[in-house]
């Protein structure tokens, strides 16, 4: 958290009814995106072993012609950032949506970038986002990921790291970033912007 809860309450409390979900519907990595959920992946604990089976597997699912996914699902399909504040309404959308997602997740590679925008999508017009994703089109040259900040308000670096690993040094531009969250921390590589942030919230709340 970047601000103290009572500021958060009353920022979501102006903001009721509205969803805090990235849906880019033109994501630059599309293939690879899509390709998380229309073929068959085997995850293993080991990222390295996972990546070996998938080098072996996914040209041969080519080959054979494998989709998973139905064109429905192709029609709704997007990206954006996994973090996301959300309504109790559309939260019981995807609670009822279990087998539809269960379906899009299952043998699936990071999924959850993928099916809450590929539901909210299934039913937009019951729900209504926070900010919208523009078009490539309709802004040239601007980093996707900036617009999944300000649909999120979830305030992340990815020109520094991947993403970049919040430090002490970045506590001025945090405690005045527009934004209420905020990733990404490490305890093991700098414990102290945590803290610092942690007393600022609490002392000003």
């Amino acid at each position: 958290m970047l601000r103290p809860i009572q500021e958060i309450q009353n920022f979501f409390e102006a903001n009721a009814g509205r969803e805090f979900l990235a849906v880019d519907e033109w994501p630059l990595d599309y293939r690879i995106m899509l390709n998380r959920i229309d073929k068959y992946h085997v995850v293993a604990k080991n990222r390295h072993i996972t990546m070996g089976i998938e080098r072996i597997i996914n040209p041969l699912q080519n080959a054979v012609g494998i989709h998973r996914i139905s064109n429905a699902e192709l029609n709704n399909f997007a990206k954006g950032m996994n973090w996301a504040s959300l309504t109790h309404n559309f939260v019981s959308c995807l609670l009822n949506e279990e087998e539809e997602i269960m379906k899009i997740t299952s043998h699936s590679l990071c999924s959850d970038e993928i099916y809450k925008q590929i539901i909210f999508n299934k039913h937009k017009s019951e729900f209504v986002l926070y900010k919208k994703i523009k078009s490539r089109e309709e802004a040239p040259g601007i980093p996707r990921y900036r617009f999944e900040v300000a649909a999120t308000m979830h305030q992340v670096d990815w020109e520094r790291g991947a993403p970049y690993v919040y430090r002490k040094n970045d506590f001025d531009d945090l405690i005045h970033s527009p934004y209420m969250f905020a990733r990404k921390f490490s305890s093991s590589i700098d414990k102290e912007i945590i803290d610092k942030l942690y007393d600022y919230v609490t002392q000003n709340g």
